[in-house]
């Protein structure tokens, strides 16, 4: 005796549901906040679970594609830390910080030292401001007599550090917590034990900004 019809649309249904099942995971870009290809959020935290939607998609621990408000930050997690701007000078972007709840802000304000002229200075002359720095595009130059750390003898002197030379690397520093492709890739911008300047690390296919251990 054949099966009935029904039992044979019944005894199918699950292979039928299976085929038609799947999974599609997309990272959000970020967002941009000025016409700069560099532009977008930022994120200096790793910690917590929280997931929000981006660009294009869903991200974790992904920043809002535009400046917060003044707070509640729910649904982000505590300590997470977005930068924006596009400046070279990372000192000089806006941070927003989610803490006890709400969403806390340190606004960046940064003006080029008397001592900078039109064009980069010479590295290894002498100058007349010790800790100032001048931005020249993708050129941060300080005047320092502890440019990578330890002091050394002598009056300060600029030193000058150009945009990093891999291939993956923006000529300025990327956002925290925008989209990256080459996982691993490290990029080391102005001078992060100088006072300006950070290292990005493509990690799980975010930037993030590393905190680096700089010599006393």
């Amino acid at each position: 005796m054949s099966p009935h019809p029904s039992l044979l649309a019944v005894a199918f249904l699950p292979f039928a549901l299976l085929a038609g099942c799947g999974s599609n995971v997309v990272a959000g870009t970020g967002g941009a906040t000025s016409s700069s290809s560099s532009s977008g959020t930022g994120v200096t935290s790793s910690s917590g679970t929280g997931t929000t939607t981006g660009t294009g998609g869903s991200s974790p621990l992904a920043c809002p594609t535009a400046e917060p408000a003044a707070g509640p930050c729910a649904g982000y997690p505590a300590g997470l830390t977005c930068t924006y701007g596009t400046q070279a000078r990372v000192e000089c972007r806006d941070k927003w910080v989610c803490s006890a709840g709400s969403w806390t802000t340190t606004k960046g304000i940064c003006s080029m030292s008397t001592t900078c002229g039109t064009a980069p200075p010479t590295p290894a002359t002498d100058c007349p401001m010790s800790g100032a720095v001048c931005s020249y595009d993708s050129t941060i130059c300080i005047c320092s007599q502890c440019p990578g750390g330890p002091c050394m003898a002598g009056p300060a002197q600029w030193s000058c550090a150009g945009p990093p030379t891999g291939a993956s690397c923006p000529a300025i520093a990327p956002n925290a917590g925008t989209a990256c492709t080459s996982e691993g890739v490290m990029c080391t911008y102005g001078f992060p034990c100088g006072g300006s300047g950070t290292l990005a690390q493509c990690t799980g296919g975010l930037w993030v900004w590393e905190a680096l251990a700089c010599p006393a």
